[in-house]
């Protein structure tokens, strides 16, 4: 599923998108799969909303700068597991993939836009309000080779 994602990349072409129909779709995409998420509770439904938000950065990023803080939340979701707490064994499989892949394209699409301090705002108070906790080192590696080949600003 990853590999189709990932080819979902410059389809959008906003010049001719005159109208902003299609870039409204977009936007009550990231709103349904965030509603879908938050509402169900479940890691299947938290692993969904994750791909298909992964796969709207990929498309047009724009529309996903009004919800950041709640991604980060379900970023957090699928990387620490479902009604997770700074204690709960991180979650495997395909959520915290999903997870991993959503936090680095959101990194390199903030870098691309030279937005990373915006990023990094939204990032900082979605960890402060988790609190302390163990991330696993793939995710972690995952996210610190995306800062790393950022362009500097």
């Amino acid at each position: 599923m990853c590999r189709v994602l990932s080819q979902t990349r410059g389809i959008y072409k906003p010049m001719e998108d005159v109208t902003g129909k299609q870039r409204q779709w977009l936007s009550r995409i990231v709103s349904f799969a965030l509603q879908l998420a938050l509402e169900n509770g479940t890691s299947s439904a938290t692993g969904f909303a994750l791909d298909i938000i992964y796969a709207i950065v990929l498309v047009e990023h724009r529309d996903i700068q009004d919800h950041l803080s709640t991604i980060w939340s379900l970023v957090w979701k699928g990387v620490l597991g479902p009604g997770s707490h700074v204690h709960r064994d991180p979650s495997s499989g395909s959520s915290q993939t999903s997870a991993t892949q959503l936090a680095v394209a959101l990194v390199q699409a903030h870098a691309d836009l030279r937005q990373l301090e915006a990023m990094f705002d939204s990032l900082a108070s979605s960890i402060q309000s988790i609190g302390p906790v163990h991330m696993p080192i793939q995710f972690c590696r995952a996210c610190r080779e995306a800062i790393a080949s950022a362009p500097s600003a």
